[in-house]
């Protein structure tokens, strides 16, 4: 049973690697004077002492513990930043935590719990790690669907005394997403309360989104998001020249934050009625949340014509001919908003880490750093923006 989630952690990561690299809305434009450079820097790390392969899954500004899963024994951990464990369970052996084989997103919970995201389910354990409650998805969420770009599929949130969790469910059977009725009036994300074990759909596409207004096919439109406090999330989408703060207990617009016209996605659409794919060029792949500031990045990709033929070849994904398209295609550049709108680009240059991201309400960003080698402990970064004088 490990091994298969080891398995297929091992190929998420690998495509991952590829792309990685009130009920008015108001508008607010960004004004290229006075945008600032930024950098990212180490403000300090944690090592956790472990052999088998280990990645991290959430970070818990409250208490300063990270979720940790170990893909080989199939246990979650989680430790605090001296990287002692705190808690250890099993949630992938057959017992009284179990939850499948498998899970798609984990995520903390209120002050100190956690809540996983099953393929069925929806599941909360106590900080200790004992299953106390489940919930059973509101629609079929895609068995094991594959989303680009690492995006969080579930993320815990409190507003005042209320915890709930906000979750990203999409129906990815076949040409579904093929049709402007589903882009209109799809449900993809659901807010989910465990004390009324009731589940609503929340961030339907805005108005003015090129998904509801281009009236051709840019691909699913999955939202990329995260916590931002209170009950607000920042929503992104892949071809969207707009990010929108967004309400998850009023279901409501806040904020449309149009990006700078250099870094508009560039999109080659095709028509609703065919079968071919639209050529996704350059995309908004990510945002994490800085506590008060958020980060989108923008991703290059390779051109689906070139990827298609790709394809082909044997052993594709480990040619030199991915090596050459990913060098000319697929590089990125990350910037920095706050809820007024664009402040700046950063300078990233912090060597290999994970695709995954973990940013918290004190204005941190937490990733594993990479090793080409094999080593008996893991580092997890803790990286500070700040600006680049």
């Amino acid at each position: 049973m490990h091994k298969r989630i080891y398995k297929i952690s091992i190929l998420l990561a690998f495509i991952m690697f590829i792309y990685s690299c009130g009920s008015s809305s108001d508008e607010a434009q960004n004004i290229n004077s006075g945008v600032i450079n930024y950098k990212a820097e180490i403000a300090d790390s944690v090592v956790f002492e472990r052999l088998s392969f280990v990645t991290m899954q959430a970070y818990n500004a409250n208490n300063q513990t990270l979720l940790l899963m170990d893909e080989q024994k199939g246990e979650m951990l989680v430790i605090n930043e001296e990287g002692e464990v705190k808690t250890i369970f099993r949630p992938f052996v057959e017992g009284p935590e179990y939850i499948g084989g498998q899970s798609i997103g984990w995520s903390f919970y209120g002050k100190d719990e956690i809540v996983a995201y099953g393929m069925t389910h929806t599941y909360r354990f106590s900080s200790e790690g004992k299953r106390e409650q489940r919930i059973e998805h509101p629609v079929y969420a895609g068995g094991q669907t594959i989303l680009n770009y690492g995006v969080r599929r579930i993320i815990g949130y409190s507003s005042g005394d209320e915890s709930a969790v906000v979750s990203l469910m999409p129906l990815a059977i076949g040409g579904v997403s093929r049709n402007q009725e589903y882009h209109d009036a799809g449900e993809l994300v659901f807010n989910l309360d465990f004390k009324s074990q009731s589940a609503k759909s929340v961030f339907g596409k805005p108005a003015q989104s090129i998904y509801r207004t281009g009236g051709e096919y840019i691909g699913n439109g999955f939202p990329t998001m995260d916590y931002l406090g209170g009950s607000e999330f920042v929503v992104g989408y892949e071809a969207d020249k707009n990010i929108y703060i967004m309400d998850a207990l009023t279901n409501t617009v806040k904020t449309t934050l149009t990006l700078p016209e250099e870094y508009w996605p560039i999109v080659e659409p095709v028509s609703f009625e065919g079968k071919e794919a639209p050529d996704l060029l350059k995309v908004i792949s990510t945002v994490y949340s800085l506590g008060d500031q958020f980060i989108a990045k923008y991703q290059g990709l390779i051109p689906e014509s070139q990827f298609k033929v790709l394809r082909k070849m044997p052993r594709w994904y480990e040619s030199p001919e991915l090596k050459q398209l990913e060098e000319k295609y697929v590089k990125s550049e990350k910037l920095l908003f706050d809820k007024n709108g664009f402040k700046g680009t950063i300078d990233w240059d912090l060597g290999t880490t994970d695709y995954r991201f973990f940013g918290d309400k004190n204005g941190f960003i937490w990733v594993k750093r990479e090793y080409e080698d094999e080593r008996d402990y893991h580092t997890f970064l803790k990286i500070r923006i700040v600006e680049d004088n």
